[in-house]
């Protein structure tokens, strides 16, 4: 049964390239980017603009660029690459510590477990698959045979800790209690000496950032205050269901309750029966919320990308739950296979091919006539500014407005002769600009869905644009 459905998840992931499905946006532009800049030996510790987010994939993306060439296409195949290496790691936890049918069933349910796994699956935005991943491979790491843990686990443990405080602390959620339950069972100073030498050697990028940057990756993002308990609760009544395609409503906020009721009574019996496998899955699942909270991030359907931080413990469970019962188990595959399939096969009008499927053709339309009039040196909104820069393979550099992620860019569109501003027509910051006095002359063309804005001399269009606000 894994066999197929993984079979199945992976061609339909492959075929999904061709489609709509498969359309990027300015933050996986960044990390294909980001693994271009790798193929020509610059490496950056975190995503563009951040003091988070660690760059595993960009540097393995880059290393794949520099084999074959830099494409989308690569990037994604990575991608998913990563999320298929998840979703055996699970399955292998689950077998260990609950069997081989729980096993399978865990893997069938992450793999195919909502639309949403089979398009973050190729549209990451930089170290969600890689977060999961890690974790769940320092979950598998502790599961050591009865009795001690020796040095070489330590290790192994220690070093995909460390890994998960580079890449994002939302795979602490899974990695953390595990190495405490390694650390549990450690008897001798050799494999305790082992596991901190192993979480520094891979913690060594974040530790590097963090000191040259002056402690810059411990600050939070800034937030309105919130009451935490409700954010807690909305991870599961409104990220989870989110994650289903499911706006804020009664039947999304009963499906989050059920989802958190899953946890809460299988981390309950996995105590109550022993067993440290579910035990661990379970926390990762009540941990990351907490991290989710914390992070002062919207938490409501939009954010359906930290669902999958809680997926591995739900698939796990509920594997567990079914195993018992498998013509049960069986069915259910079966009906969220098929319900996922459905979604992807009619969201892309049976799975058709389209031109330019990471790109769009509207940023294809766009990038041809700057090229084309010369300006090649401009200024974005940030939803078009780093996809215009990946489409191009960086033959026109677009230095976004806000949030100002990459200096060079930045730099680059500042000193162009003559100034160019891509914008969404009217937006805040056309709205901004139109409402500028004394601009100098300047045109204003609309390209498609954007209006593209140029000047005969350099102009300080960012200057302008901060007076506004």
């Amino acid at each position: 049964m894994f066999g197929v459905v993984l079979v199945v998840g992976l061609l339909l992931r492959l075929l999904a390239l061709r489609t709509s499905l498969a359309q990027q946006n300015s933050d996986s532009a960044v990390v294909f980017l980001m693994a271009r800049h790798v193929m020509h030996g610059e490496f950056r510790v975190f995503f563009w603009g951040q003091f988070y987010g660690g760059t595993l994939l960009q540097l393995t993306a880059g290393v794949v660029f520099l084999l074959i060439g830099p494409s989308f296409a690569a990037l994604q195949v990575v991608e998913i690459l990563f999320w298929l290496m998840a979703c055996l790691l699970l399955r292998s936890i689950v077998t260990k510590g609950a069997g081989q049918v729980a096993g399978d069933l865990a893997g069938c349910f992450f793999w195919l477990a909502t639309p949403l796994m089979i398009s973050i699956s190729f549209s990451d935005g930089g170290f969600v698959g890689t977060g999961i991943a890690i974790g769940l491979a320092t979950i598998r790491l502790a599961q050591a045979p009865p009795g001690t843990v020796g040095g070489r686990r330590c290790l192994g443990v220690g070093f995909c800790l460390g890994l998960a405080l580079w890449t994002t602390p939302l795979a602490l959620t899974l990695a953390v209690p595990a190495a405490l339950w390694a650390c549990l069972r450690i008897r001798a100073v050799s494999a305790a000496a082992a596991g901190v030498a192993g979480a520094a050697i891979g913690a060594v990028p974040w530790l590097y950032e963090t000191l040259k940057s002056h402690f810059k990756t411990l600050h939070t993002l800034p937030g309105r205050p919130e009451n935490p308990f409700a954010r807690y609760l909305h991870v599961f009544t409104q990220v989870i269901p989110g994650a289903g395609g499911l706006g804020e409503s009664a039947p999304a906020r009963a499906i989050g309750l059920a989802a958190l009721a899953v946890v809460l009574v299988g981390t309950a019996i996995a105590i109550r029966r022993r067993n440290p496998t579910m035990v661990l899955l379970g926390l990762s699942a009540l941990l990351a919320p907490v991290l989710i909270v914390a992070s002062k991030v919207a938490v409501d359907p939009t954010a359906a990308r930290y669902a999958t931080y809680l997926i591995p413990s739900l698939a796990a469970i509920v594997a567990w739950a079914l195993s018992r019962i498998r013509l049960a188990g069986l069915a259910v595959v079966v009906l969220v296979s098929t319900w996922t399939i459905g979604t992807a096969w009619n969201s892309t009008n049976g799975l058709t091919g389209v031109s330019h499927p990471a790109i769009g053709t509207p940023i294809t339309v766009l990038a041809a006539r700057l090229e084309r009039m010369g300006r090649t040196d401009v200024w974005a909104d940030y939803w078009i500014a780093y996809m215009l820069s990946a489409a191009t393979q960086e033959r026109i550099i677009a230095g976004d407005l806000s949030p100002r992620r990459e200096e060079s860019y930045l730099i680059r569109a500042a000193q162009a002769p003559k100034t160019t501003v891509v914008l969404y027509p009217g937006r805040e910051n056309e709205q901004a600009l139109m409402a500028v006095r004394g601009l100098p002359p300047h045109n204003r063309i609309l390209v498609g869905p954007f209006a593209v804005w140029t000047f005969d001399t350099r102009t300080d269009v960012d200057r302008y644009l901060q007076a506004a606000y």
